[in-house]
């Protein structure tokens, strides 16, 4: 129901209970996927977007994907670039360097 539903602040709802969900139960890998598939059907607000795609990077750091990783958060940084939330988009940036670097 929530999924089906045209309200963006459901869909966010839904989004992270799911994540949550799959969390608990030990898929990363399905709650990271979750999260990105759902960031990229949510329009019209890049902050909510880019926290998601932040999220699904830190849990494909979890399961040790670092390219995954890197991609995710560096998304989120040019997201969160977007609506001028600098300091953020600068955060995601310096955590993905050293996986640049080596």
């Amino acid at each position: 129901m929530f999924h089906k539903s045209s309200k963006s602040e459901l869909l966010i709802k839904y989004a992270v209970m799911i994540s949550d969900l799959y969390e608990v139960i030990g898929r990363l890998d399905k709650s990271a996927d979750y999260l990105v598939r759902i960031g990229n059907e949510i329009h019209g607000a890049p902050i909510i977007v880019a926290l998601f795609f932040e999220q699904a990077g830190l849990r494909y750091l979890k399961m040790k994907q670092y390219r995954k990783f890197a991609l995710y958060v560096a998304q989120a940084g040019m997201n969160y670039s977007s609506v001028n939330q600098n300091q953020y988009a600068l955060n995601c940036f310096r955590m993905i360097h050293p996986f640049y670097q080596s």
